[in-house]
């Protein structure tokens, strides 16, 4: 395997408003799974990965972040997967995963998805999941052109959109009363995190100013009154 770590041939300047190195602290990390996994999203974003992996094949997959490291099972076991995540907590539970699958071709690494280490085209897939909702919109482009740089292949993107108003009220209203109804953990550790729902518009212009086409897009459902939307994007006049 060539050695990653060289320099790239650019940087992404990271704007001042992102706050991804103090969001996903201890509390957080231990109980981001156990909070999500019988949700009905979740279990549908999980087979779409494992479906897409089952129909394409892959050498080296960047998944960043890779947070708890939910999908490293659903890789082909031929590639060679690199996990990174601003948070050493979550990578922390990614690991217990690493061991639980006995999987050798696996690394994960503590690391800025803004400024990556590896050189232009190192993979030909990245996973980028349960991201964009934490950046405001000034980051997106960036994001997407470090994302687009590393990749010779697809990107594929898990984001929210707007959904419609009458589906945003009913989700308030809905959690408002499951909130008055529980005693116990009534707020999530996570939900002190700010978070920023973009438009269609928003994000769809974001990739094309990146130099990102759409290849792919689906609705898997809606999460508290949002569209749950995953896009598969390549890049702008890549040749066949």
């Amino acid at each position: 395997m060539n050695n990653p770590s060289h320099q790239p041939t650019q940087t992404t300047s990271v704007p001042e408003s992102y706050d991804g190195y103090s969001k996903y602290g201890v509390l957080e990390s231990a109980h981001y799974e156990q909070q999500r996994d019988s949700e009905v999203v979740w279990c549908l974003e999980n087979s779409f990965i494992k479906k897409y992996f089952s129909l394409q094949t892959a050498a080296r997959v960047l998944d960043a972040p890779v947070g708890t490291g939910r999908f490293l099972s659903y890789y082909p076991m031929e590639a060679h997967i690199i996990g990174l995540d601003i948070s050493e907590h979550m990578l922390k539970q990614a690991l217990k995963k690493v061991a639980a699958l006995n999987r050798e071709r696996v690394e994960l690494t503590q690391g800025d998805i803004f400024n990556l280490i590896y050189g232009d085209k190192f993979f030909d897939t990245v996973i980028c999941w349960r991201l964009l909702h934490l950046l405001p919109e000034a980051n997106l482009v960036p994001l997407m052109t470090e994302l687009k740089r590393v990749c010779s292949g697809r990107i594929i993107v898990q984001t929210y959109l707007q959904g419609p108003r009458l589906k945003r009220l009913l989700s308030r209203i809905a959690r408002g009363v499951g909130r008055a109804l529980r005693v116990i953990d009534a707020v999530r550790p996570t939900e002190r995190i700010t978070t920023y729902i973009h438009s269609r518009p928003q994000i769809e212009r974001a990739f094309a100013e990146a130099g990102l086409d759409v290849q792919e897009s689906t609705r898997l459902g809606y999460y508290f009154g949002h569209e749950v939307h995953v896009y598969v994007l390549e890049q702008q006049n890549r040749a066949v």
